[in-house]
């Protein structure tokens, strides 16, 4: 019985393999992957200078992703309606074009019934009013980056009223990053207010424009790397719905006390990275009572007080990173009871601030990678109750005994990129101490490594150097298994084959499942 499954098994994928040769267009390329529901999808790549005959797809079952490369050719390709037959089932597809590709009226309407995302990009052309996509209701994501269709030179683009009368009612995501966009008409967006994420990030704006107000169901929206200099008061107060906003690199500098009124009882997520702040906009945070998520790192903060982070809100994380400043007593204190994860790396730290960090006692992840810290002193992370602690990157060359010592749970450590040659810091601590070890670099392959796996239990991850560092190898390869057999004895080497083979999903479900044939067959 269990033969004939395992036969029929091996039929179906057969079958499954000649019916995508079967199925491939000319002059394409075809493969498959898991989607992100677990379902295979049909993966179709097309780099020709013209549309081939794609009615072969057909006859695959699967959803289907097709990609149109057509930027190296000089062909002038037209898209129009009928290039697409009708009853074909395309989930997603990607247009990439060059300046002699053009988008007609209604181009992609006989894919209406399967069509969810569209990505159209590189310069392909189209005229003002995007009619190409005339047609699409059930388009949900549609991607315009990179396009500079209303580009000039002297002024960059004025974008005016684009989906207007087009029918797109469920679409949802809207990308429009890297258009050289400098101004936009306040109805741009009519006929999409429905949307709920939207990317104009690498844009020329000056200023938050006027047309997202009508955008009353967006939930996302980002503004990175604009030319965004102030931002008024009230300049989001229309988006109360909206959860994640993302300024990075536009310096504007000090914010107002109501720059983000309209958003106290949703925003989520605020990234204020490379903003030029100067001092921490307390004032302008404080009523964001559902804030999780905050960053602030890389700008030119001048100091950081006791009241720094005190307001309505309860962070879940907080990022600091690239601050030059020094680190005041008390200013997590208002945080104490909400960060789970704190990134304080490329900060001007030489040692762990265990006064101001032990206090927090939700800590589950902390960052110190590529701080100034060269040695780890005794009692360094002691009533730290971070599971997660990464220190890479630092000049880090001495870790003292016990600067693990009276650590709340069982620690995960990443030690990449350090100047440590050696694991003994880990010995003379008790079994469950560490979860797991993670390195890389100058940490040498040789029998000291099986300490952690044989007296503490733990699980070492990443590679090792071999010895006068002239390579590394991967701690959960054959070559690394090979090279300490030669070295070690069994009793010592058995550990890494059992903490590899456990570590493997693979080895794993294999070997359950030999073990379930082999009980099935014995009817045992």
């Amino acid at each position: 019985m269990v033969s004939v499954i395992v036969l029929i098994q091996l039929l179906v994928q057969l079958s499954t393999v000649m019916l995508a040769q079967d199925t491939c267009p000319l002059s394409c390329h075809c493969g498959k992957k898991r989607g992100p529901d677990n379902k295979t999808v049909t993966v179709i790549r097309c780099s020709t200078g013209v549309v081939p005959d794609l009615s072969p797809l057909k006859l695959d079952p699967h959803p289907k992703e097709l990609t149109l490369d057509a930027y190296r050719h000089d062909n002038t390709l037209d898209i129009r309606k009928n290039v697409f037959q009708s009853g074909l089932k395309i989930k997603r597809l990607v247009i990439r074009g060059g300046p002699k590709m053009t988008l007609q009226d209604a181009a992609f309407v006989r894919l209406d019934d399967s069509l969810v995302s569209l990505r159209v990009g590189n310069e392909v052309k189209f005229n003002t009013t995007l009619t190409f996509l005339r047609g699409l209701s059930g388009l949900v994501q549609l991607e315009l980056r990179n396009n500079k269709q209303y580009w000039t030179r002297s002024t960059g683009s004025h974008v005016v009223s684009l989906f207007h009368d087009l029918g797109l009612y469920e679409l949802q995501h809207l990308d429009m990053s890297a258009c050289f966009i400098y101004k936009m008409s306040v109805d741009v967006f009519r006929g999409v207010e429905s949307i709920t994420s939207l990317d104009l990030s690498g844009n020329r704006l000056s200023n938050v424009p006027w047309a997202l107000s009508s955008l009353t169901h967006l939930q996302k929206l980002d503004l990175s790397f604009n030319h965004i200099k102030s931002l008024k008061s009230g300049a989001f107060s229309k988006l109360n719905k909206l959860h994640s906003l993302l300024l990075v690199g536009n310096e504007f500098g000090e914010l107002v006390p109501d720059t983000f009124s309209g958003l106290e009882n949703s925003l989520l997520t605020l990234d204020l990275q490379l903003t030029g702040q100067k001092v921490i906009p307390t004032r302008a945070l404080r009523r964001l009572k559902m804030l999780k998520n905050l960053n602030i790192s890389e700008n030119p903060f001048t100091s950081m007080l006791a009241d720094s982070f005190s307001g309505e809100y309860c962070l879940h994380r907080l990022d600091i990173h690239y601050t030059q400043v020094e680190f005041h007593a008390n200013m997590f204190d208002s945080q104490k009871d909400c960060l789970h994860e704190l990134s304080l790396y490329k900060t001007k730290l030489t040692y762990i601030p265990r006064g101001i960090l032990a206090s927090l006692s939700k800590l589950r992840r902390l960052e110190f990678h590529g701080a100034d810290i060269d040695i780890l002193k005794n009692n360094s992370l002691s009533g730290i109750n971070a599971k997660s602690i990464d220190l890479s990157y630092l000049p880090l060359s001495e870790i003292e005994p016990g600067a693990f010592s009276g650590l709340n749970v069982p620690v995960n450590v990443t030690i990449v990129g350090t100047s440590l040659t050696s694991l003994d810091f880990v010995l003379g601590y008790k079994p469950g101490t560490f979860q797991t070890l993670e390195i890389e670099g100058s940490i040498i392959c040789d029998c000291d490594l099986l300490k952690p796996l044989r007296e503490l239990g733990c699980a070492l991850i990443g590679s090792c150097s071999r010895e006068h560092n002239i390579s590394v190898m991967n701690l959960r390869n054959d070559e690394f298994r090979n090279y300490l057999s030669e070295k070690c004895s069994v009793e010592l080497f058995a550990p890494v084959c059992l903490s590899n083979i456990v570590q493997n999903n693979y080895c794993c479900v294999f070997i359950l499942l030999l073990m379930g044939l082999i009980l099935i067959e014995f009817n045992i």
